[in-house]
């Protein structure tokens, strides 16, 4: 479009080409600086591996709670011998249904099996024990449920974990990290 101005040709154009430049600069640069200095935001998955590789590699041998057969299978496990561990517990629990040193012992050593659906069993039926504090079945579920990978679980976990810290349950300050 043209128009005519005291006898000057006046032809309207888009912003000059050095204003555009300077805006998407300013953008980018915006950006950049937001993405370095905003804080990280850590994935949920990578914090529960982080601390199921800390907490998980060797069981302190006090963990299970007394019996001397809880005891040896702790034994095992921190052998690398999870499928002796596990059979020790599966004898345990055999005899004493409501062991909770064996559950949660057979559900730790499922994890390192990578049994996802045998450990979230065991830790489900951990939390379920209601004479047991500190309890850390529900924590731990939510552990399983996460190394499982499916991403259908991870809503069922962030639950888990929030029924964690509002009921003050072992694992709560891990819970609130992970949940902020």
């Amino acid at each position: 479009m043209q128009s005519y101005e005291k006898g000057r040709n006046k032809v309207s154009r888009s912003p000059k080409p050095s204003y555009v430049v300077s805006a998407v600069f300013a953008f980018l640069v915006c950006g950049i600086a937001w993405f370095l200095l905003a804080p990280p935001k850590q994935d949920l998955q990578l914090l529960d591996n982080g601390y199921a590789m800390e907490n998980f590699t060797t069981l302190g041998v006090g963990m299970g709670g007394g019996a001397d057969s809880v005891q040896l299978a702790i034994q095992y496990y921190n052998k690398g011998q999870y499928a002796t561990a596990s059979k020790v517990c599966e004898r345990i629990l055999a005899n004493d249904p409501e062991n909770a040193g064996a559950k949660k012992i057979a559900g730790i050593v499922s994890l390192r099996l990578l049994d996802y659906e045998r450990a979230i069993a065991y830790f489900h039926q951990l939390g379920a024990l209601k004479n047991l504090y500190p309890n850390p079945g529900k924590f731990y579920e939510a552990i399983a449920l996460l190394q499982s990978g499916i991403p259908s679980n991870i809503p069922h976990a962030k639950t888990l974990l929030q029924e964690v810290i509002v009921e003050q349950l072992e694992g709560r300050d891990e819970a609130l990290k992970w949940m902020d």
